[in-house]
């Protein structure tokens, strides 16, 4: 299940790099083309990404980046405080961005699987529910809510 999700994260954020230039594709190659044995380069591209956000802070595939350097932060570099700051960052410096529900259900993602706090997990798969109820997405966070509820309750 964890590896279906975040292969839905990774496909979102290639969907959602339409307009790039030159040296955002390359980050995004450079994304693609690490291996978990890539722990160094990983942490090369996460500095990239970091000059990027300072070079270029008016760039409209800021989101799609922040994204990916946040699936860089969890998958590769185990940094799941610094993957919630750059989702959070979506979320408030683009209110609204298409991609929001799928942030919600990272973040979730993130709170359920890495941290282990189900509480915060269910705040954001319920924010899906209530900011998104008609969106594909939302199934999925209810699906969320209940396997979280039905496993903190005792047998």
């Amino acid at each position: 299940m964890k590896r279906v999700v975040l292969i839905l994260f990774i496909g979102l954020a290639i969907a959602s790099c339409k307009r790039t230039n030159k040296e955002a594709e390359e980050l995004n190659k450079k994304f693609h083309a690490l291996t978990s044995l890539d722990v160094s380069k990983a942490h090369e591209l996460d500095e990239a990404y970091k000059a990027y956000f300072v070079n270029h802070p008016n760039d409209t595939i800021l989101p799609a980046l922040y994204y990916q350097d946040a699936q860089l932060n969890v998958t590769f570099l185990k940094d799941n405080d610094n993957a919630l700051k750059l989702l959070n960052k979506i979320l408030s410096d683009f209110p609204g961005h298409r991609r929001t529900p799928d942030i919600l259900l990272f973040e979730g993602f993130i709170y359920e699987n890495n941290l282990k706090d189900t509480t915060k997990a269910i705040q954001q798969y319920t924010r899906i529910l209530q900011q998104y109820p008609k969106h594909e997405l939302a199934s999925q966070a209810d699906f969320c809510i209940k396997s979280l509820r039905s496993g903190a309750l005792p047998k």
